[in-house]
């Protein structure tokens, strides 16, 4: 129910580790300490998902919660910005085509605040990604997905964890596997 703070040592350096307490479905609202919880993680400098082999569609829930929070894993800021001025409304400038319509963009800009504004736009976004970039409290982390009681499948079971974490979006070949009980996979885990 607590974070847990641990300290790891490796090649020299001294890494803080921060166990957080699993998060419940509503946790960015504030259901099960959530709020606090997350606010710790926003100060991450990566996020380690740990993951049940025998649950591994618990990232889909863990991941929404943090996106609820503003937290963006594994991607970069959009290349937007906004300027208020005294006058003249909402100006749009891109530096690309863009599939979204001055109006629209103009429209969700006035939504957040502004009445007064020059917008520029670098690149292709969607109204999710222009959100982001016009709202100063989003945190861009990179994340590692840990599956643990690897120990526990049988090698024939391996694909099918493998394609339950593709329908994730996780590349089967990027995420450790590990077995906490049997202390396997930590050095990976740890490099």
């Amino acid at each position: 129910l607590n974070v847990n703070p641990g300290m790891l040592q490796s090649r020299g350096a001294n890494v803080q580790i921060l166990d957080v307490p699993g998060l419940i479905e509503g946790a960015a609202g504030g259901r099960g300490g959530g709020k606090e919880v997350l606010s710790v993680v926003r100060t991450a400098d990566i996020v380690v998902f740990v993951l049940s082999v025998f649950e591994i569609e618990q990232y889909d829930r863990l991941y929404d919660e943090l996106y609820a929070n503003g937290i963006r894993l594994d991607q970069e800021p959009p290349r937007v910005s906004v300027r208020s001025k005294a006058k003249d409304g909402i100006s749009v400038t891109a530096s690309v085509d863009l599939d979204l319509d001055e109006e629209t963009i103009k429209q969700v800009v006035r939504e957040r605040g502004y009445v007064n504004a020059d917008v520029t736009v670098g690149e292709q976004v969607d109204i999710d990604e222009l959100v982001d970039g016009l709202m100063d409290n989003r945190v861009y982390l990179p994340s590692l997905v840990v599956v643990n009681k690897a120990d526990l499948i049988e090698p024939e079971y391996k694909e099918t964890v493998d394609a339950e974490l593709a329908e994730c979006g996780i590349d089967p070949e990027s995420a450790v596997f590990i077995s906490a009980e049997e202390e396997k996979g930590l050095d990976v885990l740890r490099d």
